[in-house]
């Protein structure tokens, strides 16, 4: 896997900022010539791996958090002394996983019931009249 990332960091270098009516190329056109599947076998898993967002040493990911969690996440930001809220979450992150994977604590479900509107169907009305 780090063979992949090594070929495409060699291939960013080579056409960063090159393009052939001079202008600067956009992300699409820059890794348009770079096929990393063509040179070896990579599992779906891995290419997306490969390709996930990262912002500096940072995988940048989007999260939707209950309202009721905004004040004690701030709270655990200001009574740690985090510098920062983003420092306070990835801490946060990392004790769940540390949790889960060295104290072998598992997430509890509650079982649901899915229910779903049947929406009207204009169709059906043509039918009968």
């Amino acid at each position: 896997m780090s063979d992949l990332f090594d070929e495409l960091g060699k291939r960013d270098q080579q056409n960063k900022g090159k393009n052939k009516s001079g202008g600067r190329q956009t992300k699409a056109a820059q890794l348009a010539g770079v096929n990393p599947l063509a040179t070896q076998q990579v599992s779906r898993k891995e290419a997306t791996e490969a390709t996930m967002k990262l912002t500096g040493q940072y995988w940048a990911r989007t999260v939707k958090i209950p309202p009721e969690w905004r004040e004690l996440i701030r709270d655990v930001t200001r009574l740690g002394g985090f510098r920062s809220l983003a420092d306070a979450e990835r801490w946060i992150i990392s004790e769940g996983l540390r949790a889960f994977f060295e104290r072998g604590i598992r997430p509890q479900f509650e079982e649901t019931i899915e229910r779903e509107a049947i929406l009207y169907d204009s169709n059906a009305r043509n039918k009968i009249f």
